[in-house]
């Protein structure tokens, strides 16, 4: 195993320091036979290793593991460092995907003839959603690349709730924050800037529901799928200002004369849904939230969406808000006992 690694080792050194010094004139043609022996050496020496691996003494075990995550990782570098330059963003995607392929398909034989445990399964399925997460900067534009992450972070929680494989989850989560980061930084430049507004087209707007509705979903889906609390409330969090960004674009475009109005009927609904939610679950947080967006909408309405309006129009709204505010409160009285004996 060490005269395998030594060789491995010097035959990335010798790639890298060639790549190095014909940086200039390296061209399509003369990477394929680079791509095609370094290719060998990495399929060779992982392959080797794997089946080894049941023949050998726990020091070599380790030495062996720790030889092809030093092979992973030289590969991986001279993918993006060296091939990547010299063909395309495309073509290293590609060739990502297809390791992906190769690490899935080496896991899945090595769990049918036995020659690794569950712990070595693991650590290849490891390097496949490494090579996988990569996939998408070099085959998709930012914005898709949150979406990729988000549906590989899916598939990854959804594989180790069946499999019980607790370190995807935690690849899953992490994959997952990402994407959400990637994705607000997205969205505050999309929904502040307006260059891409045009509701009347309907096309802006059903990408931007894709690109950023789809990770608040991922989220909730992760959180119910893994049974874990804080992510649904970061999911709803998240809806939350998505759903406000998209309103306030609806009336920056569309109802240039409702100003605010239509963040506030959003905030408005959300607490309505957030309260039925409440009552009917029985869930004292959620209908606390209701109650606090119901508030916070009613102060934006009263103080800032009337400021525009002529004293009669105001009136109106002040009185119809009155009445509202006066059902709801009288809905909620009746019903309290039910609910809240039963928390």
């Amino acid at each position: 195993q060490g005269l395998n690694l030594i060789a491995v080792i010097l035959a990335y050194v010798m790639m890298f320091a060639w790549g190095a010094r014909h940086t200039e004139h390296v061209v399509q043609g003369e990477m394929v036979p680079m791509f095609v022996f370094l290719s060998l050496i990495h399929t060779i020496y992982l392959v080797t290793a794997v089946w080894m691996s049941k023949r050998v003494g726990d020091w070599e075990r380790s030495f062996s593991w720790l030889g092809v995550a030093i092979n992973a990782l030289a590969y991986l570098t001279w993918l993006g460092g060296v091939f990547r330059p010299a063909v395309s963003n495309d073509v290293t995607g590609l060739v990502f995907l297809a390791v992906v392929a190769g690490y899935l398909a080496l896991a899945r034989q090595s769990m049918r003839m036995g020659w690794l445990d569950k712990n070595s399964v693991n650590l290849l399925l490891v390097f496949a959603l490494v090579f996988l997460s990569l996939a998408p900067l070099l085959l998709f534009a930012a914005p898709w690349c949150a979406v990729s992450w988000a549906l590989i972070a899916i598939a990854c929680s959804e594989v180790a709730c069946r499999q019980k494989l607790e370190v995807l989850n935690v690849l899953s989560t992490i994959l997952i924050c990402v994407a959400s980061c990637a994705t607000v930084l997205f969205g505050i430049d999309a929904y502040c800037s307006l260059v891409d507004s045009a509701w009347h087209t309907g096309g802006p707007f059903v990408l931007r529901l894709v690109r950023i509705g789809a990770i608040p979903l991922a989220v909730g889906f992760l959180g119910y799928r893994t049974k874990k609390v804080p992510l649904i409330w970061t999911a709803g969090v998240m809806a939350f200002f998505y759903l406000t960004g998209e309103a306030h674009r609806l009336g920056a475009d569309c109802f240039p004369i409702l100003g605010g109005g239509t963040v506030t009927l959003t905030w408005g609904i959300a607490a309505a849904l957030c309260l039925w939610n409440g009552i009917v679950k029985r869930f004292a947080p959620v209908r606390f939230v209701g109650l606090f967006l119901m508030g916070i909408s009613v102060v934006k309405l009263l103080l800032l969406d009337t400021a525009s309006l002529q004293m009669p129009s105001r009136v109106a709204v002040f009185a119809v808000t009155g009445v509202l505010l006066m059902a709801g409160a009288f809905l909620y009285l009746k019903f309290k006992a039910g609910f809240e004996g039963h928390e």
